[in-house]
């Protein structure tokens, strides 16, 4: 199974020049909790809700005067939308990350996660799924009352 064929292909980008508060009312009214920065149509960057909260709430700066550009992550991680699941999975665990913009020829077209390669059912080798459940560990539910 291909990136491409269970990536969301869905997905919310925002310009550079926008303020982090623009970058929060998507994520609130979308729910979601990463969206991608473009610049012209090229991918320059990814804003996520950890990004807010440590570039700006955190220090108790007005998000109406911090750029875009200045509090996203500019390395982004991408995956290919022919690469195999299992190859992204890889991608994904050994750069402790949770979701990745998926590119197809340089153009952004997709986005990944941990969440679609679980859901997707596809079998991964035990070495991927060990990577996966110490990266991204699967809370116990605890439940008050009876």
């Amino acid at each position: 199974m291909l990136v491409k064929d269970i990536m969301q292909t869905k997905v919310y980008v925002i310009g550079p020049k926008a303020t982090a508060r623009d970058v929060a009312v998507i994520m609130d009214e979308n729910k979601t909790e990463a969206v991608v920065v473009l610049d012209e149509e090229k991918l320059v960057g990814i804003v996520t809700e950890r990004d807010i909260i440590s570039k700006v709430t955190a220090i108790d700066t007005n998000p109406n005067s911090v750029q875009v550009g200045d509090i996203m992550t500019r390395k982004v991680i991408t995956v290919e939308s022919e690469q195999s699941l299992e190859e992204a999975a890889e991608i994904l665990t050994e750069n402790k990350i949770e979701k990745a913009p998926v590119l197809e020829n340089g153009r952004l077209v997709g986005m990944l996660t941990v969440s679609d390669i679980v859901g997707s059912g596809v079998s991964l080798e035990q070495e991927v799924l060990k990577k996966l459940a110490s990266v991204f560990p699967v809370a116990q539910q605890s439940f008050v009352g009876g």
